[in-house]
């Protein structure tokens, strides 16, 4: 990971380049930084971005202090390997259930910390996005 003297000097006024250009140009954007970026969290909320996918190593509660406090969107951050390619399909709905209770009334998305891998099982993908439409239909 980047040192926040060092994101601040080598990737954010660049973060920012990117994501008012996509602005101007009537798009939006999602932000990802992969890995454990707690460190930095202050500052990636200052990039722009329309939405924040956090990694599944960046607790979400903290996350969404810094995120939530801005107005800003936020998504993820269940573990695409331990709560989905490898989980039950009970499993995987809790890991999502958590996720939505720890946002609940704020501006959030579902999603895992990053790509859900392509041999995840369809059960388990299924009751993984099955766990935000339980929540309030169940």
């Amino acid at each position: 990971m980047i040192s926040r003297p060092q994101f601040q000097e080598f990737a954010l006024p660049y973060e920012r380049r990117v994501i008012d250009a996509i602005r101007k140009s009537g798009g939006y954007s999602k932000l990802h930084m992969c890995g454990n970026s707690s460190h930095i969290l202050t500052d990636l909320a200052t990039n722009g971005a329309d939405i924040f996918n956090v990694d599944h190593m960046v607790d979400l509660g903290k996350a969404g202090e810094v995120y939530f406090a801005q107005g800003h969107t936020v998504k993820g951050n269940v573990n695409p390997v331990t709560d989905l390619l490898s989980a039950t399909p009970l499993h995987a709905r809790a890991a999502a259930s958590a996720c939505i209770a720890t946002s609940r009334g704020k501006k959030y998305m579902l999603g895992a910390g990053c790509e859900i891998p392509a041999a995840t099982p369809d059960e388990v993908f299924f009751a993984f996005a099955d766990a935000a439409y339980c929540l309030n239909q169940c």
